[in-house]
């Protein structure tokens, strides 16, 4: 496997239930371009059972919106991207159902289907004019409401991809532009501080510290794997993260020494980690 070419490996089993006269088994496998250069290999096998009868208490997904994914994984914090929500009972035309990416909601919407939104993505920034990061989908209606957590992610950001225990490892990693470089930090949550020419504010108290070299991430997508202490205090503490991502300008001091080729970039979101067992 190459850099490039990152793949995870997806396999289920659909069975239907009822009276069966004949059944036939079905293999599908199909290739998925993901965001970030990953791909997703779905592995699925059907069995088809000829001759089901409807079961009573088969899935019934009542009036209300059922929201299942977005189009896009990611966009920029400035929001304005075109995104298609998909999902259940969005309505027939009339009335507009209401969708919000976190707490804020989208400017435009059209409503295509019954299970598909488009809309222009709102700003996705803090008062500090941080990129959010992950945040949960929100389509509303006149029938009811309903959320799918960490649907879409603000860029630049931070996300956890692994959970941290005591006196082991996990993993955080840095989504954002292509030819990006990138400083990772730890420390005390404080208030934002502007510093330089960069976009947005620096939300981690003085005494934070870098973690490792700078790290430059030709495909926008670079990986961290730290250690938690195996002290039992560390449980259930909490840890705060946040990069710099830095692009083409001039001159940064880099903490590994010498100097960078930039000194325009952005502040990506302050990532909070739980300790675990």
């Amino acid at each position: 496997m190459s850099a490039s070419e990152n793949y995870v490996l997806c396999v289920s089993t659909v069975t239907e239930g009822g009276r069966v006269s004949k059944s036939e088994d079905m293999g599908v496998a199909s290739s998925i371009g993901q965001p970030f250069g990953a791909t997703i290999l779905n592995s699925l096998k059907f069995q088809f059972q000829y001759g089901v009868l409807a079961e009573p208490d088969a899935f019934d997904p009542g009036s209300g919106p059922i929201v299942l994914g977005a189009s896009a994984a990611a966009g920029a914090k400035e929001g304005g991207d075109v995104v298609t929500v998909f999902g259940l009972n969005f309505g027939e035309s009339g009335a507009l159902p209401k969708v919000y990416f976190g707490s804020a909601r989208a400017p435009e919407a059209k409503l295509r289907t019954n299970s598909a939104i488009t809309v222009a993505t709102p700003p996705g920034v803090n008062l500090y004019g941080n990129p959010l990061g992950p945040v949960p989908v929100t389509v509303s209606t006149d029938a009811g409401s309903d959320t799918a957590e960490n649907t879409y992610t603000y860029l630049p950001a931070l996300v956890l991809a692994s959970v941290p225990h005591r006196g082991g490892r996990f993993e955080i990693r840095f989504l954002g532009a292509p030819g990006s470089t990138v400083h990772l930090a730890t420390g005390v949550k404080g208030s934002g501080v502007r510093w330089g020419p960069f976009d947005g504010a620096w939300e981690l108290r003085p005494g934070w510290r870098w973690l490792g070299r700078d790290v430059f991430t030709p495909n926008g997508v670079a990986r961290f794997v730290l250690e938690v202490p195996s002290d039992a205090g560390s449980l259930g503490g909490l840890l705060e993260f946040q990069a710099i991502c830095l692009t083409a300008g001039s001159g940064f001091a880099s903490t590994g020494g010498g100097t960078l080729p930039s000194s325009a970039g952005s502040f990506t979101n302050r990532l909070t980690v739980k300790i675990e067992p």
